[in-house]
């Protein structure tokens, strides 16, 4: 390559994201269906791009490629036309690009060929390369040239050798008189910068391409058989995982000795002898976190235990076994979190504990809410119904709910009891105790026309609702305050398996089913067209976040009862579908066969009159 000069900043950013950070293929919007035996073949596709995640984790990166070089050759084959491009294609595209993006770049086996096809005649080992750059070794790369660095690792935008191999100034761009990079190797070359421009050969002084790492050895993995003092599982993994783990992954990890996995840690790093089954005083593990005076591993402020450092050498010395069923299954997996600690807990506790552990639960939460006041309570089949209010009032309160109860559950064919333990019901008889509910629990303010929240967590951990009782006089949000219990109970029922559903389904769905007359939800139309009509773009109705608090169940319900027009069977299959999608737009294009935003632009046309 001729001398580096710095190109035209506006050109080259335009190229770069033109050429390398959008790089892909391209998606066309279609001007009609594919036949049915090409959108099978794209949906067998996008589920064999979907398989590279799992082998990824699993570090089965051969296998991962070669799916994703099989599936580069299919889609050849279909020859589908940028105008005959549907969403499966779509789809497809999509998918195949995160699964392509997953796969590690390596600097040795994937860019070093680049370099050496494109750049090595005028930036080779001469006595004088252009612009004072090498790039036959890594170390010269490294190094740059006399424009300064090439490389920005993790900004590919960034650094120097995208800036000129993406020029669309055929003049700037590198390699001169030679044919332009191809977008795969922009693509490349991008990858590797944004991964952290990381070296994985052996010698950064020899020639590129030429010190690859040599493949992984196989290792033996031995099963343990029940006589160990030590399990790796229960005693080891937790200790690798808190200590270890942080720094010893990744693509380049320190010494290169990485922990992710069991065959990982058996392999080894840089120095050999890492861990020796059976024989703890010649491993290289032990003498770190053991022998060596001062102790050098873990690096940073938090120490091995003596009794943690025994542990390990105890695991080694009795053969290094694995007492696991899968050999590939990370550590991270191995080892429980403390949430996922907290709900086996739960599931393990029986009904009548849990049933225990609610009403305990209320007490506290209410004691921190409101310490000042004492709440009677009323308990039935499915509530734990505490306040400051008269007892009777809990009771009427405590009977409404289960009415509701019974009315979703014939209305929705349900007969499951909703919430394990019962579900809490907190009535307070003053606003200044229903907003430090907010205030000391959640640490929120509470808008003015809110008087009522649910809040339920994963494996109803915590369950409740909580309402200011202002009687039979309307609230802000229109309703008598049985009609705000009413929405709340249909909220949690809603939510009852631990579904992570937007704000709009669940307060929409509690409205629609509060009780409230049809001239009343008619009479709040304006404010769903002016609430509705504000979002910047007309598929940021179905995510969170998009309106005032107070207009979020009006909206809410609209968009509910825009989405039954095809069918209640339908919408109800769209309440599962919302239950395990990433998003609700995306669970909104795969039950009702359009884009989110087509669904959206639909539901504002019906607002107008």
């Amino acid at each position: 390559m001729p001398h580096l000069k710095h190109a035209n900043q506006q050109t080259v950013l335009i190229q770069i994201v033109s050429m390398f950070l959008l790089v892909s293929i391209s998606v066309t919007s279609a001007t009609g269906a594919l036949p049915r035996k090409v959108r099978r073949e794209l949906s067998r596709m996008t589920r064999d791009a979907r398989s590279v995640s799992a082998l990824v984790r699993s570090k089965k990166i051969d296998e991962a490629r070669a799916i994703i070089e099989d599936l580069v050759r299919r889609a050849e084959q279909l020859n589908v036309k940028d105008g005959e491009r549907d969403r499966s294609w779509t789809t497809y595209s999509k998918q195949f690009e995160r699964a392509r993006d997953l796969l590690p770049v390596s600097f040795e086996s994937d860019v070093a060929p680049i370099l050496s096809a494109s750049c090595l005649s005028c930036h080779g080992e001469e006595d004088n390369p252009a612009a004072g750059l090498r790039l036959d070794t890594f170390s010269g790369l490294r190094r740059g040239s006399r424009s300064g660095p090439l490389l920005k690792p993790r900004n590919g935008a960034g650094s120097l050798i995208i800036r000129r191999v993406a020029n669309s100034d055929n003049q700037q761009r590198m390699p001169r008189n030679g044919d332009p990079l191809t977008d795969e190797q922009l693509r490349i070359i991008g990858k590797w910068i944004n991964d952290g421009a990381i070296f994985d050969g052996i010698d950064e002084d020899a020639p590129i391409g030429s010190s690859a790492k040599a493949p992984p050895v196989d290792i033996e993995i031995v099963m343990a058989d029940g006589t160990e003092t030590v399990s790796f599982s229960n005693d080891v993994a937790p200790i690798l995982v808190n200590f270890c783990l942080r720094c010893h992954r990744g693509n380049s990890p320190p010494g290169g000795y990485s922990m992710v996995t069991i065959a990982d840690i058996l392999r080894g790093g840089d120095t050999g002898n890492t861990i020796i089954p059976g024989n703890s005083n010649d491993s290289y593990l032990w003498k770190l976190v053991g022998l060596q005076d001062p102790i050098k591993m873990p690096q940073g402020p938090a120490l091995l235990k003596r009794s943690q450092a025994q542990t390990i050498k105890t695991w080694i010395q009795e053969g290094a076994r694995f007492d696991r069923d899968d050999t590939t299954v990370s550590l991270r997996t191995i080892v429980p979190t403390e949430a996922e600690k907290a709900a086996k807990e739960l599931a393990s506790m029986s009904d009548d504990d849990f049933a225990r552990r609610r009403i305990q639960q209320a007490k506290s939460t209410w004691k921190r809410a409101a310490p000042g006041e004492n709440p009677d309570n009323v308990i039935t089949e499915n509530f734990y119904v505490c306040g400051n209010v008269h007892k009777k009032r809990l009771r009427h309160l405590a009977e409404l709910a289960e009415a509701q109860v019974t009315r979703l559950q014939n209305l929705h064919n349900d007969r499951e009891t909703p919430w394990r333990g019962r579900l809490i019901i907190f009535a307070s008889r003053d606003r200044f105790e229903y907003t430090e509910f907010n205030t000391v629990l959640r640490d929120q303010r509470t808008p003015r026309q809110v008087d009522g929240h649910v809040v339920i967590t994963p494996q109803l951990a915590t369950a409740y609702v909580v309402l200011h009782d202002y009687g039979d006089v309307r609230s802000g949000s229109a309703l008598t305050s049985d009609q705000l219990l009413n929405s709340l109970v249909a909220q949690a029922w809603l939510v009852r398996d631990g579904s992570n559903l937007p704000d709009w389904l669940i307060q929409g769905f509690g409205l629609l089913e509060s009780g409230i007359e049809a001239k009343s939800l008619k009479r709040l139309k304006p404010q769903t067209i002016r609430a509705a009509t504000t979002v910047k773009s007309p598929a940021d109705l179905f995510g969170d976040a998009a309106f005032a608090p107070a207009d979020v169940p009006i909206v809410g319900a609209s968009l509910i009862r825009f989405l039954q027009t095809p069918g209640n069977a339908k919408f109800q299959e769209f309440l599962k579908a919302a239950s395990t999608a990433s998003s609700s737009a995306e669970a909104i294009t795969s039950v009702y066969r359009q884009p989110a935003e087509s669904v959206a632009r639909a539901f504002l046309a019906s607002l107008k009159p």
